[in-house]
């Protein structure tokens, strides 16, 4: 006989969540908990299975009508939308700098006879 298996199901069920929201309050054990998850989600087979069962619930123009209409209700917060905008120019600013630096690196790199080449013909003659 399981323990608690002579509860009746509503009483197991407030059970488990009590037990759950303890365990949920404790940043250690949620983490733990978020660290197995996407160890087991990682799995080859179950990314598979996931990826199945989206595709055939997309299938059905009601599902697929529900969650457009959550997402942009979603998107339509305008808390979200300034943190996007915000990460989007932060994320710009870095691959700029990042792409700076590359062609620094590169034009370090560059012989000086053909450094000076290029900027005979485009910088003072742009039209070339």
């Amino acid at each position: 006989m399981k323990l608690g298996s002579h509860h009746t199901p509503a009483v197991r069920a407030k059970m488990a969540a009590s037990h759950t929201s303890r365990i949920l309050d404790d940043p250690a054990a949620r983490a733990a908990i978020s660290s197995r998850t996407r160890a087991l989600m990682a799995a080859p087979e179950v990314r598979k299975r996931i990826l199945e069962r989206t595709t055939a619930a997309m299938a059905d123009p009601a599902v697929k009508d529900r969650h457009r209409a959550g997402l942009k209700r979603a998107y339509a917060a305008p808390e979200l939308r300034q943190k996007i905008s915000e990460r989007t120019k932060a994320g710009m600013a870095a691959k700029l700098d990042r792409q700076r630096a590359e062609l620094i690196a590169v034009w370090k790199r560059t012989p000086r006879k053909l450094r000076y080449e290029f900027i005979a013909t485009h910088v003072y003659n742009p039209s070339a």
